[in-house]
């Protein structure tokens, strides 16, 4: 385990499933699309891990060994319309990452899904690294430090040192980024100021496909390697049904903006000889607010 710091051809846009999904065969039929479908509570369903039987999960994400009274949200399961997805199968997983590793770049939702997989594989050998920047790019405070408080400035055109330094090690690199760019923020590129948030300036749109552009172009500028996106804490204890939660809004944006950075990207990697994939997996966690840990 090495840990770098504390911590998308679109019919409609659904784009490879990673290496996981690839080997199940029942989800590479035409009529099952496994970005599409619901969740659904199964009592009976095997319990793979939770908070307390897995060394993965850091205390300030442990909710159970903090007094939470139910384990109702270890039993819900992704069920895909027109199709059954198979569990996950830990060894099979293992075996296809054999001799590979994985980066999880950017904010907690990244650092959740890589603890979680570690929590999955536990018992294999599989190099996988964190690395803490929940805005991507090079971010500094109103006196110049790194420190995360008050009113921030990004530096759209440099990826974050902490990860792009050493992301050429890894074979598989997967984004997180999103929830934190609605904070007090300054923009900056080339060293000129270009706008803020919260300043009578709404810019944030914007601020966010430049991060999305400058990362994907740091990714896809290492050859024969792989990389795929996806991209807030929460209270609520179950998933929304389907009827209940709708993309729009700044969710909508946020969704279109890494699907039209991607398509770009995608048509430099081809030049480059490298691969680079969108696994959108949106509509299945837009009905889960309960998904993060608060």
């Amino acid at each position: 385990m090495v840990d770098g710091g504390q911590e998308w051809r679109p019919r409609e846009p659904v784009l490879g499933a990673a290496v996981a999904a690839a080997a199940v065969p029942v989800a590479r039929e035409k009529k099952c699309d496994v970005f599409v479908g619901k969740w659904v509570y199964r009592p009976d369903a095997p319990t793979y891990y939770n908070n307390e039987t897995c060394y993965a999960i850091s205390d300030q994400q442990n909710c159970m060994k903090f007094g939470r009274p139910d384990t109702e949200f270890l039993k819900w399961r992704w069920e895909p319309e027109g199709c059954e997805l198979p569990p996950f199968d830990a060894a099979e997983f293992a075996e296809m990452a054999r001799g590979k590793s994985i980066a999880f770049v950017g904010d907690s939702l990244g650092r959740n899904h890589m603890q979680s997989l570690s929590c999955l594989l536990s018992s294999h050998n599989l190099t996988l690294g964190t690395y803490w920047a929940p805005f991507l790019v090079r971010t500094t405070d109103a006196r110049g430090g790194q420190t995360l408080d008050g009113v921030l400035t990004l530096h759209l055109d440099e990826p974050h040192p902490s990860w792009s330094a050493e992301i050429g090690a890894f074979d598989y690199v997967i984004v997180s980024v999103g929830q934190w760019f609605f904070r007090p923020l300054v923009y900056y590129r080339n060293g000129w100021l270009l706008g803020c948030l919260a300043c009578g300036q709404d810019d944030v749109t914007e601020a966010y496909r430049a991060v999305l552009r400058i990362t994907l172009r740091a990714i896809t500028g290492r050859k024969g390697r792989e990389g795929s996106g996806g991209g807030g804490g929460s209270t609520t204890t179950r998933p929304f049904g389907s009827d209940k939660k709708k993309l729009e809004g700044y969710d909508l944006e946020f969704y279109m903006a890494p699907v039209e950075e991607f398509l770009e990207a995608e048509r430099q990697a081809r030049a480059d000889g490298s691969k680079i994939r969108l696994l959108d997996t949106t509509r299945a966690m837009l009905l889960r607010p309960d998904g993060h840990p608060n």
